[in-house]
């Protein structure tokens, strides 16, 4: 008996083998989907975590705002036993092509440990000083070729302090498992923003600490990453470290200061001895320059002295000589007057001899030679005085030769003398002057000496009074979470996990319903068979085997063949449609055998529960009764018939149409509601894109309607950055702002919020505006409560009016009053007065944020001045809305064309139910249609008859699935939803109408396919016996 309802079900199968392979197909698409679409998220974890643990991703970074020597290395060494350490250095530079700055984070690679390895693209790793490996992007974006050399500068344009070359020759291409998306962190020097990394080797690092600390978890390892098992471990060693961090911290502080101190003391101690040696150098110097001047004092009185005795003697030989030319004055003034008498004593004798010669011959001889005896007497006597005068003549001459002469000696003494004189006058001024010079230059010296010595202090003061300002070193202890690729990318592969939450358990109660609508026209059209089995002695159990059989073979094929596709399509799919933001290796798909139980078992569950419930009805009918076929149902009047304005308008085929629509109430409930799935599915796909991308222009565009924000020191000089922010053209308008991180709970939940504290309310709607989700009404922020974010009062369950606990420094919860809850789609604001801020939490605030709007917000002018900013030491960070609006729509991009793929997948579920289900509405009218022929009906007309009901009941399902598409797809984004993040709710009318010509066109398209179906009914259907 058992041999032949298996034979029975074998020929079943192959006589309704369009029908078996309807279940199969409807089976495989939703236990495909269901599979492939919960087993995405957990490949994309797969696939990075087996990623991570073949580089051996660090689980820690650890930073330090001092570095790290030995000792903080051995103490993180000693913090667990199974882990690697790995103490590295980075630096951020600029890379330098042309006029082309580009700012690099430079890594170190060492040979010694297998962390964070990286895998090569393209050239070869480093293998002597000065060679490097890249990013592929650093090459495709700046045109270099591996070979070419970068130039590495830093802001003073010298990295001779920090590297031993500045020049590195590019040997290959990397990926880095530390940078996975294209987002490459911070830097404090250019825009702000890392554009690329490098890797050089360890050795050309001159720094003498280490500026990371990267550990590796063993324990960790064995873990998913992204699972809470991972964080756990993970959680642990962060705690471990730390206390480790305490400790070192305390003790690295006592060394730094201990060293800072020592070396201050020397420093105080050479500037002692300084002072000491400056001392003694003025009193050496003071004596030297005082023996010099005793000695040039000594020259000057010694040489006055002798310029005195000098003169002294060449008075007293001029006085002799002045003598001496007197007395010669005289003689000769004696000689020239003897000389006169004798001249003119011998004119008179000679005259007198003259005259007495002429007269001689008168006078007597006697008396003539008496008288010429006597003129010859007297004139032998004037001879004589004649020749004394002469003689006194040259007495007086020789005389006066002699005085001449030692005139002339003494003159040449007296030049001598007066020259040796100056010449020692010059000698000793020329010294003194030495001397004045040297004592000036002294001066100067001492003055610099002094200069240094004040400087010196000056330094020591300063230096003491940074020892007195050193801070403890903190560490920041950092997980792999504190990645942005690595956290991004769990995220959105939490986010698909979300949407497999709801989204594809639709697809299995469709393609439930559609099974059971099939089984049950199934069991109908065998009634007369059921009741010949019953006849013959079959039990209830046989009978029902066979379309247990029949369904759950469908079913078991089914969902093998969808699991089979779906475990590899649909992982690759989303994949790599989020492979444009991350550089990862391909998919792993593996075949989840937990998914595939629970996908097998609730396809058996659905086509096993549908079988019972299409054969227990007819099961406890008795065998004769099963063998005649139903009665037809009587005709009723219907509810259009009461109203003869619309009724007598009709036509005959319409009002035929209309009595077969709710003649067979449960054959158009269950097209309606198949039709209805489907269309909502598709809509559901359409809304997931709509409220997706209302994210971005609602919250970067509507909300959050600032520029640029720029993020300040706690202790920044607000009057300096008023006046670059004040001079500065482009910008129309900013708004000082102090934002906090803190939570905010109520019944015990809480969850991490940002505090935002605008320095006037007043103008904050012009960077936020702040207003309602429902009606868009905006809110204003007062002295009596604070403002929450719509998606932080959903998760904590909370109203206007009802009160918040936001914890203070101290972690001491505060209350707060509602006033208002505001829209806003990512992350978790409370918003509030300066005012009430600083009563409530009884402390000043100094603004840390500034919001800005912009004229120009080109991508040439954000890297301009955002580099311009970030050279101001109280300035931390520059960020750009349109930087984030870029991020968050490649994000969007991916996620659309996830989206796709639900729709494309729902489309084609649609397609399977619709064919589905007008095929066994022309299944069960084979004799109707027949009937019709023999009437006349032409083939066209016959497709119309069938038509008319096919198309109306898809536009009534339609509008039921279209309502049932807007409620479900509220549900479906309430769960897909992150904590941080709300997506839109609303729908776009284009996804409405959409959906409606999707399902329109495939109800054609089936349509045209029935139309040739039906040509082939042979009319002889209708002469049949229902016998």
């Amino acid at each position: 008996m058992k041999n032949t309802i298996v034979k029975d079900t074998l020929r079943e199968i192959k006589k309704s083998f369009s029908r078996f392979i309807s279940i199969l197909a409807i089976i495989a698409i939703g236990v495909g989907f269901f599979a492939g679409i919960k087993a995405s998220g957990k490949d994309m974890k797969l696939t990075a975590d087996t990623y991570y643990d073949e580089k051996q991703l660090m689980d820690i970074r650890i930073l330090s705002t001092m570095g790290f020597d030995e000792k903080d290395i051995d103490a993180i060494e000693k913090t667990a036993h199974d882990i690697d350490v790995y103490p590295s250095h980075f630096l951020d530079v600029y890379a330098e092509k042309g006029y082309v700055q580009d700012t690099v984070r430079v890594h170190t690679l060492s040979k010694s440990t297998k962390i964070n390895s990286v895998q090569i693209v393209q050239g070869r790793m480093p293998e002597k000083s000065g060679e490097c490996v890249v990013e592929s992007a650093f090459l495709r974006e700046n045109l270099y070729n591996i070979g070419d050399t970068i130039k590495l500068t830093n802001e003073d344009k010298d990295l001779s302090d920090n590297l031993v070359k500045d020049e590195y020759t590019i040997v290959g291409t990397i990926y880095s498992p530390q940078y996975i998306s294209y987002e490459r962190g911070h830097s404090s020097i250019g825009n702000g923003s890392i554009d690329y990394y490098l890797m050089i080797p360890e050795e050309d690092v001159l720094l003498d600490v280490y500026t990371e600390v990267y550990l590796f978890s063993e324990s960790a390892q064995n873990q998913s990453s992204y699972s809470s098992a991972y964080e756990d471990k993970v959680d642990q060693l962060v705690k471990s470290l730390e206390k480790t961090a305490g400790v070192r911290e305390e003790g690295r502080y006592n060394e730094i200061l201990s060293e800072a101190q020592s070396k201050l003391d020397d420093a105080k101690g050479e500037l002692q001895d300084g002072r000491k040696e400056l001392e003694d150098g003025i009193k050496k110097a003071n004596k030297k320059f005082g023996d010099a001047q005793k000695k040039i004092d000594d020259g000057l009185e010694t040489l006055k002295n002798q310029e005195n005795s000098f003169w002294s003697q060449i008075n007293s030989a001029q006085k002799e000589i002045d003598a001496g030319l007197e007395e010669l004055s005289l003689g000769q003034k004696a000689y020239e007057e003897g000389l006169i008498q004798y001249n003119q004593s011998v004119k008179e004798i000679e005259a007198n001899i003259k005259s007495l010669n002429e007269n001689k011959d008168n006078l007597p001889l006697e008396e003539y030679e008496a008288a010429l005896g006597q003129y010859q007497g007297a004139l032998a006597l004037l001879q004589a005085k004649g020749e004394e005068l002469s003689l006194s003549k040259e007495q007086i001459d020789a005389g006066k030769g002699s005085l001449n002469q030692g005139q002339k000696e003494l003159d040449a003494q007296k030049t001598k003398g007066i020259s040796e004189i100056n010449k020692g006058k010059a000698e000793l001024a020329k010294a003194q002057e030495t001397l004045k010079n040297e004592k000036n230059k002294f001066t100067k010296e001492i003055d610099k000496a002094n200069k240094e010595l004040e400087d010196g202090q000056k330094e020591i003061d300063d230096a003491q009074k940074e020892i007195s300002d050193i801070e403890k070193p903190i560490w920041y202890v950092n997980t792999r979470a504190d990645n942005p690729g690595y956290t991004e990318f769990g995220q959105n592969a939490d986010r698909i996990d979300a949407i497999a939450k709801v989204f594809p358990v639709f697809f299995l109660l469709v393609a439930a319903l559609v099974s059971l609508t099939t089984m049950t026209r199934m069991v109908e059209e065998q009634r007369m068979q059921i009741g010949t089995l019953k006849a013959l002695g079959y039990s209830k159990g046989s009978i029902v085997s066979k379309y247990f059989f029949y369904a759950n073979l469908a079913s078991l094929v089914g969902s093998i063949l969808g699991l089979t596709v779906g475990f590899r399509l649909f992982p690759w799919v989303i994949f790599t449609a989020y492979g444009i933001m991350y550089d990862l290796p391909s998919v792993i798909t593996p075949f989840h055998m937990d998914f595939a139980l629970y996908s097998i078992l609730a396809a058996l569950i659905c086509t096993s529960l549908s079988v019972y419930l299409a054969c227990y009805k007819e099961l406890l009918s008795p065998p004769s009764a099963l063998m005649r076929p139903k009665a037809p149902k009587t005709g009723k009047r219907v509810l259009l018939e009461q109203i003869p304005i619309l009724w007598n308008r009709m036509s005959f085929t319409t009002k035929v149409t209309v009595r077969n629509l709710f003649r067979y109430k449960k054959r158009m409930l269950m097209t309606v509601i198949g039709i209805a799935g489907s269309t909502s599915l598709i809509l559901i796909g359409f809304g997931v894109k709509d409220s997706i991308s209302d994210i971005s222009k609602m919250q970067f565009g509507e909300i959050s309607h600032y520029e640029m924000m720029t993020v300040l020191k706690d202790d920044a000089d607000m009057n300096e950055i008023r006046k670059v922010f004040q001079s500065e053209k482009n910008i129309t308008n900013y708004l000082p702002v102090y934002t906090n991180s803190t939570k905010a709970s109520s019944q015990g939940t809480d969850y991490p919020v940002t505090i935002f504290v605008p320095s006037d309310e007043n103008k904050i709607s012009e960077f936020i505006h702040l207003r309602t989700h429902e009606n868009h009404k905006p809110i204003k922020l007062d002295q009596d409560g604070v403002v929450i974010t719509k998606k932080l009062s959903l998760l904590l369950d909370l109203d206007i009016g009802d009160e918040i606990l936001v914890e203070d420094s101290d972690n001491k919860p505060l209350h707060f009053e509602i006033t208002g809850i505001a829209e806003n789609y990512i992350s978790h604001y409370v918003y509030m007065t300066r005012d009430y801020y600083e009563q409530s939490f009884d402390i000043n605030i100094t603004n840390n944020v500034i919001l800005s709007n912009l004229k120009d917000d080109s991508e040439n002018y954000r890297n301009h001045f955002s580099e311009k900013l970030m050279k101001f030491d109280d300035i931390v960070g520059v960020h750009f809305t349109l930087d984030n609006v870029e991020i968050f729509d490649d994000m969007i991009v991916s996620l659309n064309i996830v989206v796709l793929v639900l729709i494309l997948s729902a489309s084609l579920l649609a397609f399977v139910v619709l064919y589905n289900l007008t095929n066994i509405n022309v299944n069960e009218r084979i004799r109707e249609i027949a009937t019709l022929k023999v009437l006349g009906f032409y083939d066209n007309e016959v497709s119309a008859y069938i038509y008319r009901e096919n198309i109306a009941l898809t536009l009534i399902g339609i509008l039921v699935g279209s309502g049932l598409g807007t409620l479900l797809h509220e549900f479906v984004m309430q769960t897909a939803e992150t904590n941080d993040l709300m997506f839109g709710r609303n729908i776009t009318v284009q996804s409405y109408i959409l959906s409606a010509i999707l399902t329109l066109l495939f109800s054609i398209i089936i349509n045209i396919a029935v139309h040739f179906k039906l040509k082939k009914v042979h009319m002889v259907e209708s002469l049949k016996s229902v016998e």
